[in-house]
């Protein structure tokens, strides 16, 4: 099963379909698939712009579909949580070596911040 999650950086938002009794930070990211839009960014990404992203179901890879210009097109990524409502993830592209991390707090199970 993919689960999936839409993101908004700066008003990060989440819709996952698994949630834990103990919070709403999954325990990790397997065949996930994120919806991302920046309302304030900073490099890499831009405001206002629209990416997919997807976590394969084994492993640590990812790739992202939508503005190529960020680096971040494929790759490998991290994910941890540190809490019952947060989580820390990275994301380092294979070719470019570019990478973005960040620390996100989950405030529901489809809404938080980064």
């Amino acid at each position: 099963m993919i689960r999936h999650h839409t993101v908004l950086i700066g008003a990060l938002l989440f819709s996952a379909l698994k949630i834990s009794a103990q919070g709403y930070a999954p325990q990790s990211l397997p065949g996930s698939s994120f919806s991302v839009t920046a309302l304030t960014a900073t490099a890499p990404f831009s405001t206002s712009e629209f990416y997919r992203l997807f976590t394969s179901p084994l492993g640590s890879n990812f790739v992202v579909v939508g503005n190529a210009a960020t680096g971040l097109n494929a790759g490998t990524y991290s994910y941890a949580k540190t809490g019952a409502n947060s989580a820390t993830i990275s994301f380092v592209d294979s070719q470019s070596g570019a990478g973005f991390s960040g620390q996100f707090t989950f405030a529901s199970g489809n809404a938080g911040a980064l």
